[in-house]
């Protein structure tokens, strides 16, 4: 069904108000994507905190318009795809979900004002996710510290120890 003009403009301020606030903003074309896989991949996006829209290519040209931000638009059938919260798990459905359906191709985004290319944004989806670079961080300075403990500590067992050695001598 056609958009009025009236809701056309409604669309394009509420997606450039939308995508102002996100941390990345992923534009990629898709070919042959099923209503099953659509749906699969909204839910996925849903459940990452994000959203991707199906747009027109003018609607993609005026949205970008808007932001300031220039992109080649090729005439494929194109969609957005943007989120709140982290960028690699973003990156990471995205890339996994056209790895699976081999119906998706990456052709940008922005991350916090920044353009990437879709090397760059594949890059980022092989990245690992914040909570295991957290986790991998906890870990060495777990490690560090263990060590630090023992350095410090071995010294001073080593003292008690000849300590106790000289007291039996002298008795």
């Amino acid at each position: 069904m056609a958009l009025l003009r009236a809701q056309k403009v409604a669309l394009v301020e509420q997606l450039t108000s939308e995508l102002e606030a996100s941390r990345i903003s992923i534009i990629f074309a898709y070919t042959a994507l099923n209503a099953k896989a659509n749906l699969a991949l909204r839910d996925k996006a849903f459940e990452e905190q994000g959203k991707v829209r199906m747009l027109s290519n003018n609607l993609l040209r005026l949205i970008l318009k808007n932001q300031k931000r220039e992109l080649e638009i090729p005439e494929k059938q194109l969609a957005i795809a943007y989120g709140f919260q982290d960028e690699v798990v973003a990156a990471k459905m995205l890339s996994d979900f056209a790895k699976e359906t081999e119906s998706l191709e990456i052709l940008g985004g922005w991350i916090d004002g920044n353009f990437f290319d879709s090397s760059a944004v594949k890059t980022l989806a092989s990245l690992p996710s914040k909570e295991t670079l957290q986790a991998q961080v906890v870990g060495r300075l777990h490690g560090l510290i263990q060590g630090l403990v023992y350095n410090l500590n071995f010294p001073l067992q080593q003292f008690a120890y000849v300590v106790r050695a000289v007291e039996e001598s002298k008795k």
